[in-house]
């Protein structure tokens, strides 16, 4: 399985031609694709989706992937991943890294930074 972070969906939502999410899902085809929970929050935040015909396009770009669901064991993880990183990693980065590694998927994310010294997390590029 691979986890798409927010900012993949985000620059396949602004493209206007070629964006980094189809060609990820080409290269996964094979593989189940999903997002955490917490990145339907995070797009939600955004202003675009005050509009109908933008909610409604985000919500086609979501609804074919799998949407992996906040548990005990993934709120447990991130809160021990933001005790223990350092430098400190944001709550939504956390519960991402966490999904990814309570469901053994690679992450694909824009912000490899965001994710550094996390030593169960694979990334997928």
């Amino acid at each position: 399985m691979v986890i798409f972070d927010t900012n993949i969906i985000i620059d396949h939502l602004r493209a206007k031609k070629h964006s980094i999410l189809w060609e990820l899902s080409n290269e996964y085809y094979l593989e189940e694709i999903g997002i955490s929970i917490i990145t339907i929050t995070e797009l939600y935040t955004g202003k675009s989706t005050i509009k109908n015909e933008e909610e409604e396009r985000m919500l086609s770009v979501v609804s074919s992937l799998k949407i992996c669901d906040y548990s005990y064991e993934i709120a447990e993880l991130a809160g021990k991943l933001r005790r223990d990183i350092k430098p400190d990693i944001a709550f939504p980065d956390s519960i991402i890294a966490a999904t990814c590694i309570a469901n053994d998927a690679k992450l694909a994310t824009l912000n490899k930074k965001h994710f550094t010294g996390i030593k169960d997390l694979k990334l997928a590029f």
